[in-house]
Order: C-alpha cells, then sequence, then structure tokens
C-alpha cells in the first residue's frame, strides 16, 4: 500500500520476510537505507497426551521456516534468575521439533533457536509451565 500526502512525502506499507536494507526511490529521489531486522516466530507447547504420568511431551515450531537451525530448549533458574541449557536438537525439514522429558518437579521452559553462524540466539518462544506429575495411584482389587 502506497499513500501520497504531498508531493514530497509518502508511505508505503510491505511484509519484510527476511532481514535486508531497504531504500525508497521515486523518480530521480531516494531515501537513506533502513535495515529491518526480521525474527521468527518460535513457539513452545507442552502435549496433554501422556502415557506415563511423569513423561512430558513438548512440541517446537518456529515460522518462517528454520528447517535444519539449531536449538536448545532452556530452563529457569529462579534462584540464579537465568536460563540454562537443558537440552539441544535442530528443526527438522517442516521446522518443527519434539522433546520427551520426564518430570519430577515444576520446570519453566522455552526454546531458543541457534544461529549456526555465531551460535547467539535468534529468536525465543513463549514460556511453558510443566507442573510436577503425581503418581498413579495403585489400583487395588477386591473389597477396601
Amino acid at each position: 500500500m502506497t499513500e501520497f500526502t504531498n508531493p514530497t512525502r509518502f508511505r508505503a506499507s510491505l511484509t519484510a520476510v527476511t532481514s535486508a536494507d531497504y531504500r525508497a526511490r521515486a523518480a530521480t529521489l531516494e531515501s537513506s537505507v533502513v535495515h529491518v531486522r526480521v525474527s521468527p516466530v518460535v513457539t513452545l507447547r507442552a502435549s496433554n497426551a501422556r502415557t506415563d504420568a511423569r513423561v512430558v511431551r513438548l512440541y517446537g515450531s518456529a515460522s518462517p521456516a528454520q528447517a535444519g537451525k539449531p536449538i536448545m530448549l532452556q530452563v529457569s533458574s529462579r534462584e540464579r534468575f537465568a536460563w540454562f541449557p537443558f537440552a539441544h536438537g535442530r528443526f527438522d525439514a517442516r521446522s518443527r521439533a519434539r522433546f520427551t522429558l520426564r518430570s519430577r518437579g515444576t520446570l519453566h521452559l522455552r526454546l531458543a533457536l541457534l544461529r549456526a553462524s555465531d551460535g547467539l540466539v535468534g529468536g525465543f518462544s513463549n514460556v511453558v509451565l510443566v507442573p510436577p506429575r503425581e503418581r498413579q495411584k495403585a489400583r487395588r482389587s477386591g473389597p477396601s
């Protein structure tokens, strides 16, 4: 969408899908270069279906696609006010990842997308709370 408010000003709206340098041109005039950084949206969710009460499955994804990119599942340490590595992996061809873990206590987890070139973080997911799971009570047969 382009709007002309007067002969010396205009505004254009566009959706950037990759980080790039942009410049507006009109006839012989051009703007200064503007760098637009695009970060992928990284999501993390925990499954509700459990075969074992203590097993939790986590599913991560990224948009736009980040196939093959390295990722790190991080756990929050409330005592140290920091995030620490919990597990590493890579997005598959569909930019999805799956982690399976046993939960003994409450965990605050997030998924970090790593840049392959320097290992720095290129984006974070939402924080997922994994509550502690109670052991299932043994069933007793016969009269109680």
